[in-house]
């Protein structure tokens, strides 16, 4: 039997198979940020061998990307589509500066989208976007659409 650990916490056991090699997916998706992993194997008796080699790797999850509408874009609709990528399954929440606008869930083709529930105000806004994985993790900021809302013309008819 193999115990892995990220540190001093155990993340998974595993069997070795007849051919003497293993492989763990951890059940719980390891956080953002640095670990140390090293695995100890016991054998039948329960003697259990020193600490492996260490493996040191970095979890970072990618900032989603908007790709629409496109930076410097003016419109009158104030409840514009706001889309992009990101990684599939994870939830994108959208920002005009601190200010949540919605959250969609990005789709196994990696596209996601939103309409604002709330109209934004006429004027300009700064939309950004962050995106969070099953594990919680959350990206870095996306890119910047800068966005201005207008008030469109008024049409005479007759």
């Amino acid at each position: 039997m193999v115990t892995v650990y990220d540190g001093t916490t155990v993340i998974g056991t595993v069997t070795v198979d007849s051919n003497g090699n293993w492989s763990l997916t951890p059940a719980t998706a390891l956080a953002n940020g640095k670990h140390t992993i090293t695995a100890t194997q016991a054998d039948a008796s329960g003697n259990v061998s020193g600490a492996s080699n260490t493996v040191n790797l970095t979890i970072v999850i990618s900032a989603p990307v908007i790709t629409s509408p496109e930076d410097g874009t003016s419109t009158s609709n104030n409840r514009p589509t706001i889309s992009g990528i990101g990684q599939a399954g994870d939830i994108v929440t959208v920002y005009d500066r601190t200010t949540v606008v919605g959250t969609a869930t990005v789709d196994t083709n990696g596209n996601w989208s939103l309409t604002p529930a709330t109209a934004l105000a006429y004027g300009n806004h700064t939309i950004t976007a962050k995106q969070q994985d099953a594990a919680g993790n959350v990206s870095g900021v996306s890119n910047t659409v800068n966005l201005t809302i207008v008030i469109s013309a008024p049409v005479i008819t007759s």
